[in-house]
């Protein structure tokens, strides 16, 4: 179906758009003026985007001026139709003026307002909450299609068009947009007193761009400044992090990394960098999730966790990126098929092409075809073919390699579901696969695989080593025999594995068994042999399937057989790394490949790691060291504590999230939380969350670290279900919908299945029915995936036990 797009009648080029009269609390309102220049058709009629604005008057100046009769709200399209007195002549001199009131909302999308605890005492002006301790700032999050809910536009992203902005403040706040200031003028607006004067900030013009590209905010900010390195029109950028005032300083790791991403994406894609400065903003109650927002761009030198740091750096050069105009492409499938390709073609080649679309398509619109237009020229390939499938169809194959007697393999590509239960009819797609078949260092293939579904690809291979998909760089699954997942995991075919192998060997290994297109028993023989890796993100890999397997298999004894296995993994690693972070630490991933195995050791029933987590705490509880435990160390330590010291432990990790001063320690302290060992002390951490201790943008960690507890994760719908109204109510429906998709989703039985479904029934679901759906889905095919490998596993588990260091290999 074709997207419901505006009628082409206005073509907007340039809004000047004046706010002013903003009432900050109780009332939260604001007044705004907005012209936008443009061509216009003949008609009598234009339909423009709105939400949740009201509308005083709109006029349209052609030759001459004429007002609208009526206005006609379409609520449920977000859209008004301005009905005109008159049939108005076409003119590629159009002016549109709109006078509108809005609403400061409290949803983090459009203009909204976000609550936070000052670190230093906020200026005068600054709103405040009822407690007095709460304070706020308001900016624009307009990221897919809010804009309309700030100001009346044309919010499509084909329509672009340049901005001006003019905003009146109180004098001892900060306006912040996308360009520089032009300039500051005292407003007329009476303050009521003398210490409450007003100010009008005019920015300068914008380049062409989206609407969800623009923004602006109002606060009492402070920032940490740099410059490019590189030049621009003769001159180094200024950049700057701004955050409220005393947490500047907390900026200064993301402001280091965002001038060098500034120079280095302006080199690649041989554009420079668009705009005369760059701001990045921390703002508090993001609509990603609060904490998100602000340990996402906020570090604490001497108290934040360590691991923070990558977190940081990859969000600072995402939201750069979005400055040289990519799209959807750029994420999840998209960005991984974005990967496959470039390896295919070299990183060299690739990148000349991505420029070269980038020059050509500089400040208009463009479509996926463009894109490979331009790859297609720089590489000699016919990029549109090899890609096609990849994005217009859902979804991604899995190859099933089987061994033949004659030491040869065939390989049968079909598409991948987890649910494992594909049609005939939806099993159609033939996918063009960049294999990247290894058999040794000197042998190493680039073939594309398009075989039709009932012909075999057969190549030669040496018995003792073959990979399928090198360095795991292809969009697929690959299906071994468990014989030959378990030969690769041993010591002598594990050496020619790269740490990309290894992680994509654990990661489609546990996909197919969930699926149903391979075993749990063969997933496990592989991961037996990673007991002496030493790479984060290895680990990360194995610790991560063991905690799904966990979760499915929680029944009894194989549940106890999954934890024996993980603390028998994790033992050596953990004791070779040790509790104490020197200096010269390996590098930022080896901190955090100490913290994952102290913490998987610790919850596993490590006794030496408990003992030590026990004492750290103490010193920081009861004795008042606030360096007892290393940033790094803190999540696990909370988390172990928790688990093993029952509700004193809970209480004092409670106390830390409402006393604590970084961002990551409250992140760290909620988490945490959820893995309490008993159901009421989960059902105290629920209704200590939704009394109002926790934003309703974060109520979401508090359910997934719960959801990820199979002793008492059955609470969360529990809760839920009894709260259902009041929690419907608190919640945003964006907010709702991800508590649903990321509390519900990890149960392993249909009665829960049926009860959820029974329930959901009876409510009206509009605007999160697709995410109930989503759970649904996902209890059915793990509750099958239970039934399907629980006796294997739980006789895995028993051949574990009285197995020393052989290996165990079933299919």
């Amino acid at each position: 179906m074709d997207r419901d797009v505006l009628p082409v009648t206005f073509t907007p080029s340039n809004y000047s758009l004046a706010i002013d009269g903003i009432t900050f609390s109780p009332t939260w309102t604001f007044e705004g003026l907005v012209i936008i220049s443009g061509s216009v058709e003949a008609a009598k009629e234009i339909v423009i985007n709105v939400h949740q604005l009201k509308l005083y008057e709109a006029q349209l100046k052609t030759d001459g001026t004429i007002k609208t009769a009526h206005v006609q709200y379409q609520e449920e399209e977000q859209r008004v139709k301005l009905v005109f007195d008159e049939d108005f002549p076409a003119s590629q001199h159009a002016e549109l003026v709109i006078r509108f009131q809005g609403l400061i909302n409290d949803a983090s999308a459009g203009f909204s307002r976000s609550k936070y605890k000052p670190a230093v005492p906020p200026a005068p002006s600054v709103a405040h909450h009822a407690d007095n301790e709460h304070h706020f700032m308001v900016s624009t999050q307009f990221q897919p299609c809010d804009a309309r809910r700030a100001f009346p536009c044309f919010d499509e992203p084909a329509l672009k068009a340049s901005f001006e902005l003019s905003i009146e403040i109180p004098d001892d706040q900060t306006a912040l947009c996308n360009n520089p200031e032009k300039e500051t003028t005292p407003s007329l607006r009476p303050g009521g007193s003398e210490d409450l004067k007003w100010k009008v900030v005019k920015f300068e013009k914008s380049p062409v761009m989206s609407t969800y590209l623009y923004t602006w905010a109002v606060g009492d900010f402070g920032y940490v400044e740099a410059e490019t390195e590189r030049r621009y029109t003769g001159k180094r950028l200024p950049v700057r992090v701004h955050t409220t005032k005393g947490l500047e300083e907390q900026g200064r790791y993301a402001l280091e990394h965002a001038w060098k991403i500034i120079d280095l994406l302006s080199e690649l894609f041989q554009i420079d960098y668009p705009l005369p400065k760059s701001d990045l903003l921390a703002v508090h109650d993001f609509a990603t999730g609060a904490m998100e927002g602000t340990t996402m761009l906020l570090f604490d030198e001497k108290n934040s966790d360590p691991r923070f740091r990558s977190r940081i750096a990859n969000m600072v050069g995402h939201e750069l990126a979005h400055q040289w105009i990519f799209d959807a492409i750029s994420y999840l499938k998209g960005a991984s098929i974005v990967r496959m390709l470039s390896a295919h073609m070299s990183d060299k080649v690739f990148l000349q092409g991505v420029a070269n679309y980038l020059k050509k398509h500089a400040y208009g619109n463009a479509r996926t075809d463009d894109l490979w237009t331009a790859l297609s020229e720089a590489s000699g390939q016919d990029v549109s073919q090899l890609m096609g499938q990849w994005i217009t169809r859902i979804g991604l194959p899995v190859v099933t390699v089987r061994e033949q007697e004659s030491g040869q393999v065939t390989l049968h590509q079909s598409r991948f579901l987890l649910s494992g239960d594909v049609k005939a009819e939806e099993d159609q797609t033939i996918w063009t696969i960049p294999l990247a078949f290894e058999t040794s260092p000197q042998a190493n293939g680039t073939s594309i695989f398009t075989s039709k579904k009932d012909t075999i690809h057969d190549v030669n291979v040496d018995d003792s080593f073959y990979k399928v998909n090198k360095d795991s760089i292809g969009f697929y699954r690959t299906c071994y025999p468990p014989e030959r997942l378990s030969k690769l995991g041993s010591p002598g075919l594990r050496a020619r594995l790269s740490p990309e192998d290894k992680i994509g060997l654990v990661s489609d290994a546990a996909a197919l068994a969930a699926a149903g297109y391979s075993t749990t028993s063969a997933l496990l023989a592989f991961i037996e042999g990673c007991e002496d890796e030493d790479n984060y993100f290895i680990w990360i890999s194995v610790l991560t399937a063991l905690s799904r397997l966990r979760s499915v298999f929680s029944d009894g004894r194989t549940s106890e057989g999954l934890t024996a296995f993980t603390l028998k993994l994790v033992t050596p690693a953990a004791e070779k790394i040790g509790w104490n972070a020197k200096l010269e630490e390996k590098g930022l991933f080896h901190g955090q490949l100490r913290a994952v195995l102290l913490e998987s050791a610790g919850l596993a029933g490590h006794q030496p790691t408990i003992d030590e987590a026990l004492s750290q705490f103490k010193g920081y509880t009861a004795g008042g060291d606030m360096f007892a435990i290393h940033p790094g160390h803190r999540s696990a330590v909370f988390r172990i504590v928790i688990k093993t010291g029952g509700k004193p432990a809970y209480d004092a990790v409670k106390q830390i999230f409402l006393t604590s001063k970084t961002f990551d320690g409250v992140a760290g302290a909620l988490a945490a939380m959820g893995h309490v060992p008993t159901t009421d002390l989960a059902h105290d951490y629920l209704r200590f969350a939704f009394d109002g201790n926790v934003k309703s943008q974060d109520v979401h960690h508090v359910a997934r670290s719960l959801a990820a507890n199979p002793v008492v994760n059955l609470e969360v719908w529990n809760y839920i279900k009894e709260h259902y109204d009041d929690i419907y109510t608190l919640l945003p429906l964006g907010v709702f919908d991800g508590l649903l998709r990321i509390g519900l989703a990890k149960y392993s039985s249909m009665m829960v299945h049926d009860d959820i479904q029974d329930f959901f029934a009876n409510q009206d679901c509009k605007g999160f029915d697709r995410g109930v759906g989503v759970v649904l889905g996902q209890i059915a095919n793990t509750s099958a995936y239970k039934d399907r490998d629980s006796k294997a596993v739980e006789e895995w588990s028993k051949r574990m036990a009285t197995c020393d260091d052989d290996k165990v290999v079933t299919d």
